[in-house]
């Protein structure tokens, strides 16, 4: 009988092959707590008792031990190709132990391919940051403590890919919020040079108190919207009404100015492709055309012109309307639409399940599936140990089993994934594809 240690190492050099460095690390991490787990060997022991008619031959258990660890039949072959296993020995220990049922088989299987989806979502990661100068974007993040927003907007790539490499190279600071940042602003503030803020105003007397606060930003990057504007107050260099008019005078007749010209092309490619941009935004606020990055994309799509749109000037553009609604959940609305559009008419929205009042975001019951939208933020992994005492994989894995026995089938649509993979999303929903691995994680990886 082969060590954990061995089951290990022969399972990471087939993983190898499939894996990046960082998701084989964290896969082989899985795999060990698994075999010392005594979940998984109470699983083991009792699936032994249906071999005791083959005498337990040690090759049986080892395929117990590698498919129940979830690496698929495939990889259990090719992983004890040197103790003569072919797919007859799988078959025979499958049928005699019916293992496909396992319930950890599954959980764990589910574990696998999302370390699968890590790395290919990692390399689209890379690919989208191989023409920047990443080193130059880090140093700014920990040496200045510039945010992965004004960061991407600056560099041209999403807020959200700089914060995901940030936290592949452990460096990721989760307490960065809008309090931190406060706090940091307020400690700071004695470091404010007057005659440095006097002299910017000076310099750019045609600029706005906006447009100056960016600038002021390039050497003191904590420096807060309102802290700038204090400043200007409180050295009495506030703006008189002749000189704002004056100024977006000016800015109203040249096009020089960069973000007016940007602002008019997008008004532009909007136009063309919604009708108006308040049209665009009733559509939002209705949950009918899904996330700001869905809308940039469609837009960017249709629009034929040498232009392409922002993520952060659609949503510029819609906040700024009229006809925006703001919505509690603006995620799960768009998700509640497009179900009853694209999969089934017949949802119950909060659906309640049981006396205890627990609700469901989504429910379809001609199809006895539930979806719950999962915000980064109240589902992660900080908010489920204060509030639950336990990990966001362990409160979801518990939800999971408890509809199960209520015969129904649990999915989940994460925030970041119906935003950044909206399309691999519609398409699992579409397909009523409900085993799909984006649709079955537990944790937001």
């Amino acid at each position: 009988m082969l060590s954990n240690k061995n089951i290990t190492n022969n399972i990471s050099n087939v993983l190898s092959n499939e894996l990046d460095e960082k998701s084989l690390t964290e896969a082989i991490k899985f795999i060990t707590k698994q075999l010392e787990s005594k979940e998984f060997n109470r699983e083991i022991e009792s699936l032994k008792k249906k071999l005791e008619d083959d005498e337990m031959k040690p090759i049986n258990i080892l395929i117990l031990y590698y498919m129940i660890l979830g690496i698929g039949r495939n990889r259990t072959i090719e992983v004890m190709k040197k103790e003569n296993i072919n797919r007859t020995n799988v078959d025979k220990v499958r049928i005699a132990t019916n293992f496909n049922s396992s319930l950890k088989k599954k959980e764990n299987e589910k574990k696998i391919t999302n370390f699968k989806i890590n790395t290919k979502t990692r390399k689209k990661r890379e690919k989208h940051l191989e023409n920047i100068n990443w080193e130059e974007i880090k140093n700014r993040y920990l040496k200045n403590g510039e945010s992965p927003i004004n960061l991407g907007v600056e560099f041209g790539v999403s807020s959200h890919i700089i914060s995901e490499r940030l936290k592949d190279e452990g460096i990721f600071d989760e307490s960065r919020s809008t309090i931190t940042k406060s706090i940091i602003a307020k400690n700071k503030s004695n470091e404010i040079d007057n005659d440095f803020i006097s002299k910017l105003m000076k310099e750019n007397k045609m600029s706005s108190i906006e447009d100056i606060w960016l600038i002021a930003k390039k050497t003191y990057p904590w420096i807060l919207r309102r802290q700038f504007h204090d400043k200007v107050k409180e050295l009495g260099l506030e703006r008189t009404k002749a000189e704002v008019n004056l100024i977006k005078s000016v800015k109203s007749k040249t096009m020089k100015n960069t973000s007016y010209a940007v602002k008019v092309k997008s008004i532009n490619a909007v136009n063309k492709v919604f009708g108006s941009v308040d049209k665009m935004a009733e559509l939002y606020s209705d949950g009918e055309i899904g996330s700001y990055k869905k809308i940039a994309d469609k837009v960017n799509k249709e629009y034929e012109e040498d232009f392409e749109i922002s993520t952060r000037q659609i949503e510029k553009l819609i906040t700024g309307s009229k006809m925006y609604k703001k919505r509690k959940s603006s995620g799960q609305h768009q998700l509640a639409k497009f179900v009853k559009k694209h999969v089934s008419e017949n949802i119950i929205e909060e659906y309640s399940y049981n006396h205890t009042g627990k609700r469901l975001d989504i429910y379809l019951p001609d199809f006895h599936v539930a979806i719950e939208f999962n915000g980064n933020y109240w589902h992660s992994d900080e908010m489920n140990q204060s509030i639950y005492g336990i990990s966001a994989y362990e409160f979801h894995k518990k939800r999971v089993k408890e509809l199960e026995e209520l015969g129904i089938d649990l999915i989940f649509v994460w925030e970041n994934d119906w935003i950044n993979n909206y399309v691999e999303i519609e398409k699992a929903l579409k397909n009523k594809n409900w085993r799909n691995p984006i649709l079955n994680k537990y944790e937001d990886f």
